[in-house]
């Protein structure tokens, strides 16, 4: 017989592996900028906010194409990360996330880089 640990749910991911996808700076950008919208999101959409926020700037003051290389380590590692981990689904033909589940990840995203 299986039974759960405390840090397993039939609803999402075990604690254990939220942490694990925390663990990345850029996935913890990634994760507080999907907590605050709708999806679908697009992954240029996403790339300049979370490049803002390692720039400490506002999004506005991103200048067009200084997000590329951001979009594409999103397009290629952390946004099929973040979805093998259960937290969002990924559509990368159309470059987009289709649906969230950051809820229990959210809080912990915006944790200082220093802990």
């Amino acid at each position: 017989m299986k039974t759960k640990t405390p840090s397993q749910s039939a609803d999402g991911p075990s604690l254990d592996t939220v942490f694990a996808l925390l663990r990345n700076p850029r996935r913890r950008a990634l994760v507080s900028a999907l907590a605050a919208r709708t999806p679908p999101v697009s992954v240029i959409e996403l790339a300049t906010a979370v490049a803002a926020r390692e720039r400490e700037i506002a999004p506005e003051e991103m200048s067009p194409g200084s997000a590329d290389s951001v979009a594409a380590t999103l397009h290629h590692l952390h946004l099929p990360k973040l979805a093998d981990g259960d937290l969002l689904t990924y559509d990368p033909e159309e470059k987009a996330v289709t649906d969230v589940r950051v809820e229990a990840a959210a809080p912990l995203s915006n944790l200082s880089d220093d802990y």
